[in-house]
């Protein structure tokens, strides 16, 4: 393997791991854990979970983060911010100041 495919290989590699890092692993940015449990799903189920609800979900509802794009169970923990009468949920706490900085630029993402 020459020596920039092994870089441009372990360069992704080291992005999925920050990923997972920041926002779906124990190392979450400023110390803080994960307040919902990541799912282990089928991309049919994570294509089907809703990102915004009328009211804030009950726990074990299966969410999708509008940041992160991860699926995972809605928990007591769980972040969340209202916006123009839609519930929003997060995967971790470090994704809800970023869709309070700019909800549009995520609700057009999601």
């Amino acid at each position: 393997m020459k020596l920039n495919q092994w870089m441009k290989k372990n360069w992704i590699v080291a992005v999925i791991v920050l990923g997972v890092a920041a926002c779906g692993g124990k190392a979450v940015a400023n110390g803080q854990e994960p307040t919902s449990e990541i799912a282990t799903s089928t991309q049919a189920e994570a294509n089907n979970a809703p990102s915004a609800f009328d009211g804030k979900p009950a726990p074990g509802t299966k969410a999708k983060c509008l940041i992160m794009g991860a699926t995972f169970t809605v928990s007591e923990k769980t972040e969340f911010s209202t916006y123009k009468g839609k519930t929003y949920v997060f995967c971790c706490p470090g994704c809800k100041p970023k869709f309070d900085a700019d909800p549009e630029k995520y609700i057009k993402k999601g």
